[in-house]
């Protein structure tokens, strides 16, 4: 698990364990014995056209993608024979790893892939694949090569490539929200089988429920945007409402959660409701509410619950709704009002009730 720190920035992940980019990655791992004793051909490819299912394809020749190393998008990379140059084995490699569950790679997903040739002093070593969670273009086609001692490595048959889903990215839940509340009577939307594959800045194991998720995210200053995985009851927290949900994607088995701004206008209730009944009065609650607008009728203090609010407004004839704020214990009557007419929104650890 990850170690919490209230204060980090929200749009960054911490560093993976394997190489953070191409540039590195050309430097350091693909010198590594491994790839250098590999099979070599010697054969000269002519540079051709692939096409790939669900796949959109760019060459870049003789270089390969740099992406920045801050932007956290770096997966890892696969090694293959260099018999021939065939993208497949890549895009086969990016597929694996997208599907791979539960998710090693700080809840990233492979949704881009380059492809390419490693050349020492002119001969193939080896096919290199680089995977990541998003797409870069060609401008950061600057990795050419390097040296090392009286060796030259170069690249051949460059190509980066987009994975695009047959449904595309979403927009919106393809499903109805289900809605949880958590800790401090926090509202969170949960939307089934989808992921925001961003980076994690913190990952939480052991986490038995998705509410207890939606908790590890209130307890992070700033987090309001979560993803869970039941099977393995690990949770992932995601980042704020500016973290732009370019990589919302469908992703069976997990759940994304996203956290409700207060004041949110209400027609109904978002969250469960439940009732409660008070001295033979049934009340129904709506968790995680308030009224911007209603007349207060009465204002009272010092209620340490609902229930206790509810017995005194049995006690005024007035009274057939009312706010109560746990925070503060503080309870309002709120009369008989229209709670359409009356702002009614969303709002944290604040309950409205009404009788049934």
């Amino acid at each position: 698990m990850v170690q919490s720190n209230t204060n980090k920035e929200w749009t960054t992940s911490k560093p993976h364990k394997q190489v953070d980019s191409p540039g590195s990655l050309i430097r350091s791992s693909l010198s590594l014995t491994a790839l250098l004793t590999a099979s070599a051909s010697a054969a000269t490819l002519v540079e051709r056209g692939y096409s790939i299912p669900n796949y959109n394809s760019t060459s870049t020749g003789q270089a390969t993608i740099n992406a920045p190393t801050d932007c956290g998008s770096y997966i890892t990379y696969k090694a293959h024979p260099a018999d021939a140059h065939d993208p497949f084995l890549c895009a086969a490699d990016c597929d694996a790893q997208r599907a791979e569950t539960p998710n090693h790679y700080n809840g990233l997903s492979c949704h881009f892939f380059t492809s390419y040739q490693l050349l020492k002093n002119g001969v193939v070593q080896n096919q290199i694949c680089a995977l990541y969670s998003r797409s870069w273009d060609s401008s950061y086609a600057t990795n050419t090569g390097y040296s090392s001692g009286s060796d030259t490595y170069t690249i051949k048959n460059g190509y980066s490539w987009s994975y695009s889903d047959p449904v595309g990215p979403l927009t919106a839940c393809p499903q109805p929200l289900q809605y949880i509340v958590g800790a401090n009577r926090t509202l969170y939307s949960v939307c089934l089988d989808t992921d925001y594959q961003i980076p994690s800045p913190e990952i939480y194991s052991n986490t038995v429920e998705v509410r207890a998720c939606s908790n590890q995210c209130n307890n992070q200053q700033g987090c309001t945007k979560a993803v869970y995985n039941p099977q393995y009851q690990t949770c992932y927290l995601k980042g704020s409402h500016s973290v732009a949900n370019e990589n919302f994607q469908k992703n069976p088995g997990f759940q994304t959660l996203d956290r409700i701004p207060e004041n949110t206008p209400l027609t109904s209730c978002l969250a469960p409701t439940y009732g409660i009944t008070q001295g033979g009065v049934s009340y129904t609650v709506c968790p995680s509410s308030h009224t911007n607008n209603a007349a207060v009728l009465n204002y009272w203090t010092g209620f340490p619950g609902g229930y206790q609010c509810a017995q005194k407004c049995n006690s005024v004839s007035s009274c057939k709704k009312f706010v109560y704020n746990w925070a503060t214990q503080e309870c309002w009557n709120i009369g008989n009002a229209n709670l359409a007419q009356s702002g009614w929104a969303t709002f944290d650890n604040i309950n409205t009730y009404y009788v049934q």
